[in-house]
């Protein structure tokens, strides 16, 4: 059996076919059909029911793909390590930001970042906190920022920064003098709100369900740009974090009681963190005045 083997069987399930993973893997096709085959034979399993159009892993294929991403994982922490310990401290970095700490908070952040660590290469994806968590969980990002109620048990983390929840309405709107309003208020206006997924959405639609009511819905995006456009020009009512409003042309009000939204710095569990993950964390985590601790 050969390490690449497992790599390979891998990338097929990955791309739900031998046509994209020889594409991904850039090998030929039959080349790759090849290699499954030989170790199918050498283990004396099928791993792969070629009985069906789409590709199907036997029961024993499902076992052993199970125990060969746990080895792959494995290997390929010891030579990310290694090249670290001999001083190779670059590559990519895959960071999940929600879109509103993206745009509000994070260019500055990185940017320190990156004057500190000028040879990682850092690839930012901006979307909903339940979007993020999936693809954190299933190894296509390496940190994420998350909201952190009801984390997956397949993550660690650690505090990182919080924010008031604000409804915000346009500076003729008849809420606009107001200090602060109920849930019960909230509820009687049409709603600007992000889509599912958006974890301020989700603790909206929480606590309009704690009271038994159902939101007036008007309007629905995740770009927190025409979220807030779209407020400014109308007569609905968004929430934003207090950091994202413009006072000039939104007026915040505080909802009551209030709402702090608090986030985490999450990554996965009993997986490789690299140096680089390390470094990202802990610049992070350094306004909380300590290092994290990782497990």
């Amino acid at each position: 059996m050969e390490f690449r083997q497992l790599k390979y069987l891998l990338e097929i399930v990955k791309c739900n076919g031998f046509t994209k993973a020889s594409e991904s893997l850039g090998i030929a096709q039959s080349a790759l059909s090849i290699a499954v085959k030989n170790l199918e034979y050498e283990i004396g399993i099928t791993l792969i029911d070629r009985n069906f159009r789409k590709l199907t892993l036997t029961t024993e294929g499902e076992i052993f793909l199970s125990r060969a991403k746990s080895i792959i994982y494995q290997v390929d922490g010891l030579l990310h390590e290694m090249e670290e310990v001999k001083g190779l401290v670059q590559g990519d970095l895959r960071v999940g930001i929600p879109g509103m700490l993206a745009t509000y908070y994070f260019p500055e952040k990185i940017s320190e970042f990156k004057d500190k660590y000028s040879k990682l290469k850092i690839s930012i994806v901006s979307d909903g906190a339940k979007k993020l968590e999936e693809m954190l969980c299933s190894g296509l990002l390496d940190v994420a920022i998350l909201g952190e109620e009801n984390l997956s048990r397949e993550l660690s983390w650690r505090p990182f920064l919080k924010d008031e929840m604000v409804a915000c309405v346009a500076t003729s709107h008849h809420l606009a003098s107001r200090e602060w309003i109920t849930i019960q208020e909230l509820a009687e206006e049409p709603l600007f709100l992000f889509q599912k997924g958006n974890y301020q959405r989700a603790i909206i639609m929480k606590l309009l369900k704690n009271i038994d009511k159902q939101p007036n819905i008007a309007f629905e995006t995740n770009l927190t740009s025409l979220l807030k456009s779209m407020t400014e020009k109308g007569s609905g009512v968004c929430t934003l974090l207090r950091m994202a409003v413009d006072t000039s042309r939104l007026i915040p009000v505080s909802l009551q009681p209030a709402i702090e939204i608090s986030t985490v710095i999450a990554w996965r569990k009993k997986t490789y963190i690299s140096l680089a993950t390390r470094a990202f964390i802990d610049f992070l985590h350094h306004e909380g005045g300590s290092s994290a601790t990782y497990s």
